[in-house]
């Protein structure tokens, strides 16, 4: 009875045998404790490896920023090796773990483990750049029989795609420069690597010296448009020892000023676009002065720009200086302006402008020679020119403001809508053609939708002569189909106004083409005195040098940019519109 039956034995050894079996499997097997204790103890130290190797990356990088001493190659290789670790090239060994590094960052680029090279693997790798400099395709070609198992390219795991004549070929772009590190791991965890440099693509930049300029204009006129990028200006650039300098040709950046100036800028061209920017487009321009420019060139001549396409942004530019055509036209800051929009605001021009030519049809401004986008906003500038234009034929179109303002035929636009505010003119211009103190000629070219003008609190003073002339604007023109509606409200004019042909002049309005383009004026005002006539179209009224004079005038003005007293004309506070 306290024994065991031998029937009882040999059950229970059978339990026994059955037990030993699944604990020997759950103990010794693939997924085993013992395996996996294995695995994990591995996984521990290549991570306490791993993070060895972090640190003193982390401490080198700090080094980088700090000490004058440090650089990405023998400096770097001491450092690690004084650690006790093995460096051969970008693969450090810590406590038998391989990791490739990118030395010019530093930081861990890969694990590689305790595998080894695969030299059956050939791995090449090379960089394309984009012609317009925005961006490159790292190209990988690999050759090898075996099966990969994983492809990056910085860290970043690549699609490995099907194997052509025992050849994988990757391709990826990238928009930075740096050294970019391919990582290749076959089946078996051997691996292969290499490393290729990527130049040359446009970045962020910023500009301290005449030399920094010149290299960018440089790179701009190579191709390097500079899209979706920033250029900063860091200091004042003089290019006075600058014989002729050539143009920025396309570009599609922001240039930021940052309230610096370039100066002495002197330029002479005999083709099409010229300015510091000989054309743009979608390009924005900030918080930059042009001081004693000379600029000289054929068609589309501007301060800033020659021609600038798409959209154009300008904020608290200020140009001075000398500007001449001998072809299509000009303005103080853009010759040309079609395209999607155009934004300019809080913008001067202290300039003297000559057009000499005998090209039929041209438009010069004091602000931009043609403005004819589909969107325009313009407010708060400030225009003091001088503008001659001298030839034989009469087909021009000049104003203190600009010389053509209107829009042209664009597939697939209905409306478009111009809106300009508070600008301040004083121009003395001896024209041929339209000639007007604000603006030459208001065109429309457009067969579909309508034009919708609307300018206000604008004030323009100056002497102005032509053929066709008036002291704001001399003509309005409907060249195609679509409907204009333009409205005039609280403008003024003090100026002498004189053409060569007595019947299309007046001291607001010199010509009207008819019921095509109406126009309404609502507290608009001229200097009857000093124009010495009273002559007009629309409904502007004509006071004494005294009744425009008062202050009760100008109601409704912004006294924020504009300084308003008896006894003498408006004039914008220049502080206060550089602070807008």
């Amino acid at each position: 009875n306290k024994g065991i039956t031998l029937i009882a034995l040999v059950i229970t050894i059978i339990v026994l045998i059955i037990l030993a079996g699944v604990s020997i499997n759950l103990i010794l097997g693939q997924y085993g404790i013992v395996n996996r204790a294995t695995s994990g103890a591995e996984t521990y130290s290549e991570k306490q490896a791993k993070e060895k190797l972090e640190l003193e990356l982390s401490n080198m990088y700090i080094e980088k920023n700090t000490n004058i001493n440090y650089n990405e190659n023998d400096y770097l290789t001491t450092k690690l090796s004084e650690k006790g670790f093995s460096v051969n090239g970008n693969i450090v060994i810590v406590d038998g773990y391989q990791f490739q590094i990118d030395r010019t960052v530093p930081k861990i680029m890969n694990s590689l483990g305790k595998g080894i090279e695969n030299n059956e693997i050939i791995l090449t790798a090379n960089s394309n750049l984009e012609a317009d400099y925005t961006k490159s395709t790292v190209k990988i070609e690999i050759t090898y029989a075996g099966t990969l198992k994983e492809v990056n390219l910085n860290g970043e795991s690549l699609t490995i795609p099907e194997a052509q004549d025992g050849k994988y070929v990757i391709e990826k772009e990238v928009e930075k420069n740096g050294n970019y590190n391919v990582f290749v791991k076959d089946s078996s965890d051997g691996y292969k690597i290499a490393n290729v440099e990527v130049k040359n693509i446009s970045e962020d930049t910023n500009i301290g010296t005449v030399e920094q300029f010149i290299e960018f204009r440089d790179r701009v006129n190579a191709g390097a448009t500079y899209e979706g990028k920033t250029i900063t200006l860091k200091n004042n650039i003089n290019l006075e020892n600058v014989e002729n300098f050539t143009p920025i040709s396309l570009f599609k950046g922001r240039f930021e000023g940052s309230g610096y100036t370039i100066s002495n800028i002197k330029i002479t061209k005999t083709d099409d676009s010229t300015g510091l920017f000989a054309k743009t487009n979608n390009a924005i321009i900030n918080n930059l002065t042009l001081s004693n420019i000379n600029i000289n060139g054929y068609t589309r001549v501007g301060g800033i720009i020659g021609s600038a396409e798409g959209t154009i942004e300008i904020n608290n530019v200020s140009v001075d200086g000398t500007i001449c055509s001998t072809g299509w036209g000009a303005g103080g800051i853009i010759g040309d302006t079609v395209g999607t929009s155009a934004i300019i605001k809080n913008s001067s021009v202290n300039a003297t402008i000559k057009c000499d030519t005998d090209i039929d049809t041209a438009a010069t401004g004091g602000l931009v020679g043609r403005l004819h986008p589909n969107e325009i906003n313009i407010s708060d500038c400030c225009i003091v020119v001088t503008i001659n234009i001298v030839g034989t034929k009469n087909n021009w179109a000049t104003g203190g403001f600009a010389g053509d303002l209107g829009t042209e035929v664009k597939e697939g636009v209905n409306t478009s809508n111009h809106l300009i505010q508070r600008c301040y003119v004083m121009a003395n211009i001896t024209g041929r053609g339209n000639t007007g103190g604000f603006i030459g000629s208001i065109t429309s070219n457009q067969n579909l939708g309508t034009y919708n003008l609307i300018i206000e609190d604008c004030f323009v003073q100056g002497n102005v002569s032509g053929v066709s002339t008036g002291g704001w604007t001399a003509a309005y023109q409907n060249l195609g189909t679509a409907s204009m509606n333009i409205k005039m409200t609280r403008l003024y004019y003090a100026g002498k106004v004189s053409a060569t042909n007595s019947k299309l002049y007046g001291a607001f309005i010199g010509y009207d083409s008819g019921t095509s383009v109406p126009a309404t004026f609502e507290n608009c005002y001229f200097d009857k005195t000093i124009s010495g006539i009273s002559k007009t179209y629309g409904n502007a009224v004509g006071k004494t040098t005294t009744e425009l004079q008062k202050t009760s005038t100008f109601i409704g003005w912004s006294t924020d940019i504009w300084q308003i007293e008896d006894g003498k004309y408006p004039t914008l506070i220049k502080n206060k519109l550089n602070q807008r």
